[in-house]
């Protein structure tokens, strides 16, 4: 484990903020997406966690949204991922300036923020979480509207001393372009 950097002060203080800031950071964009079964999690959720009123605030500026799958088993996860691909291009309704698929990925990117669809299923949320190395990515937003923050033990380690914490015996998952990528390759 090693301490990086001082972590700001969370402003958003109960779900329904923390969901409103996150929706404005994708300029509502989450809010026109079926997230049943979709976790958004890494930088964007720390955004809004830190933002003032939906706007960028304490260094976060163009943060990704990595979109991920949870709870679906066996040979249903390709079939909900072809789903949540198709929610995501429906909702995007041509705003997308670009669309790169990646090996483990599909972005949109659009002028007001980048979207990453992972190509990926997980059993649940806490499991996903688990794979990251920095303890600020592990936090992540479960249900859309009316759903809930859910965070690793680890996370809230990291608000209490301040500091962010990179636990290098975690499976390094790091979402490529993530503002703490490079604290946990160095």
């Amino acid at each position: 484990l090693r301490a990086c950097c001082p972590l700001p002060a969370p402003t958003a203080t109960s779900d329904e903020e923390l969901w409103s800031r996150l929706d404005g950071l994708s300029a509502g964009w989450l809010g026109r997406v079926p997230l049943e079964r979709v976790v958004v999690a890494g930088d964007a959720v720390l955004a809004a966690l830190h933002s003032d009123d939906g706007k960028c605030s304490q260094g976060f500026v163009d943060v990704p949204f990595d979109l991920y799958l949870v709870g679906v088993e066996g040979a249903a996860g390709p079939h909900y991922l072809s789903l949540m691909l198709s929610a995501a291009r429906q909702a995007l309704d041509g705003r997308a300036v670009r669309v790169v698929a990646g090996e483990d990925h599909v972005t949109f990117e659009m002028p007001s923020c980048c979207i990453r669809l992972w190509l990926e299923v997980f059993p649940n949320t806490q499991q996903l979480l688990a794979t990251f190395a920095v303890d600020t990515q592990c936090l992540a937003w479960e249900g859309g509207a009316g759903g809930r923050a859910v965070a690793l033990p680890r996370f809230h380690r990291a608000l209490g001393t301040g500091a962010i914490v990179v636990d290098e015996s975690q499976s390094h998952r790091q979402p490529p372009g993530s503002r703490w990528a490079a604290l946990a390759a160095s």
